[in-house]
């Protein structure tokens, strides 16, 4: 996100309302990401297929469908997601942006290689008894393209267009509502053939606004696979990070609260729901950290780094230290105090909003004891993203995989134990990950100069 910091300051220097809803849009949608916007567009879609053609079959099929492909394609291309972003950001520091197109070629090569070796498996088993062609080839052909979107969006950030990028997110999304809702009537084929264009304009789009920037004399390059045995602790992380979120769901799709909703995809609807909706929950907390991180502590911390390279003196180099620590404490603060003020809010607001969305009241006490877990899961992400600022990619490594580890086992405890307890297991994973995180975040920081000088 290198240039985003700069970005964002410009935008609130302006001190006006108007500046602080952008600066604050542009945190939202490049910290949330694909995920939230893909959330928003599959649960309208719902509601606009419902009321237009009451095709609730069809609608809840492709929710879940969806649903299944993003997790699978975020897990999938996580082995790469953090390695190849610190092969650019090399690239990009050492002045050799030449090389990011071939690299970009190859990946998108490597990556839709092993993609599609998964989906192939996977679909032998979770798309057996799906008798439509057209089904099938669009779901295999939709993770393909989703897998190399979240890598491509990696590129499409460093080349700071980030107005060019939001609009290709936002028209993407918008053509899976015009589509999905025009064509809904004619069945599920249609809905999922709707979200594989749309993501093809994505895909497209970010694609040429990468090609457009970068000068390359190359077509191809494989030197970015040189980075997987060097940074294997990124591949390990980026790997366990996104199963790490999505592994609850998995065990409660394929457990006893599971329900088969098309071929062997499963969906549980006890627990999906409350999740979804507590996942945007998450929004506030979510911009607000990230105008931080990037906006000041990208700032204090390249002073740091810059003082060490100068040869600052070690009272100067203390100073940077302590502010770092400083920003830290009020960037976790902050998230904290706003995202539960919010939490409070969504508290007490949550039976007239599920009310609202014709959905079953039966689902507060689990939306609520998610919004808490969602609440933690934020706290790791904070801690994450230091740590890898940082440099402590080994540390890193180590939370996702407590997150993942514990977020498969916790969850599995819970719904043994029963309905009552649905919920607490993703909670009290998120809680034991995100200490983990503290604690790491603490030793580093206390031994930052010791380890700049002594371990070099």
């Amino acid at each position: 996100m290198a240039g985003i910091g700069f970005e964002l300051k410009k935008i609130l220097k302006k001190e006006s309302l108007t500046s602080l809803f952008i600066a604050y849009s542009y945190a939202t949608i490049l910290s949330a990401g694909g995920w939230v916007a893909s959330i928003l567009s599959i649960l309208t879609v719902g509601f606009i297929n419902i009321l237009l053609y009451d095709n609730s079959s069809d609608i809840i099929r492709f929710q879940v469908s969806v649903t299944h492909l993003i997790a699978l394609s975020l897990i999938v291309s996580g082995i790469h997601q953090l390695v190849f972003t610190r092969f650019i950001a090399d690239k990009i520091y050492i002045k050799e942006e030449k090389a990011i197109i071939p690299n970009l070629i190859g990946i998108t090569i490597l990556n839709t290689a092993i993609s599609f070796a998964f989906i192939i498996i996977y679909s032998l088993f979770a798309l057996k008894g799906i008798d439509s062609f057209y089904f099938n080839i669009f779901f295999i052909m939709t993770f393909l393209l989703l897998s190399n979107i979240w890598i491509l969006n990696i590129i499409a950030v460093s080349i700071k267009k980030y107005k060019h990028t939001i609009v290709a997110y936002f028209i993407s999304y918008l053509l899976v509502l015009i589509f999905a809702s025009v064509f809904g009537k004619y069945g599920l084929d249609y809905l999922i053939g709707s979200f594989f264009v749309s993501n093809i304009f994505l895909f497209l789009t970010l694609l040429f606004l990468v090609i457009k920037s970068y000068f390359f004399s190359k077509f191809i390059s494989f030197e970015f696979t040189k980075y997987y045995k060097k940074y294997f602790s990124l591949v390990l992380a980026g790997f366990f990070f996104n199963l790490g979120i999505w592994s609850d769901e998995f065990m409660f799709w394929y457990s006893s609260t599971g329900n088969g909703i098309i071929g062997k995809i499963n969906a549980s609807i006890v627990y999906d729901l409350p999740l979804f909706l507590a996942y945007l929950t998450i929004i506030p907390g979510l911009a607000i950290f990230f105008i931080r991180l990037e906006a000041d502590f990208a700032e204090l911390y390249d002073k740091y780094f810059k003082g060490v390279v100068n040869g600052a003196t070690l009272y100067k180099l203390l100073n940077y230290k302590n502010n770092m620590i400083d920003l830290i404490r009020i960037a976790t603060k902050e998230a904290i105090i706003i995202q539960g003020i919010f939490n409070i809010i969504f508290y007490l607001t949550a039976p007239k909003i599920i009310n609202f969305l014709n959905l079953p009241l039966l689902i507060v006490p689990l939306f609520y004891i998610d919004m808490v877990a969602i609440q933690l899961q934020l706290i790791v992400m904070i801690n994450l993203a230091f740590l890898f600022y940082l440099n402590k990619r080994r540390e890193a490594a180590i939370v996702t995989f407590i997150m993942a580890t514990l977020n498969i086992i916790l969850p599995f405890i819970s719904i043994n134990l029963g309905p009552y307890f649905y919920g607490y297991g993703s909670a009290v994973a998120m809680l034991i990950a995100s200490i983990a995180g503290l604690l790491f975040l603490n030793k580093s920081m206390m031994r930052l100069e010791y380890e700049t000088f002594m371990l070099q």
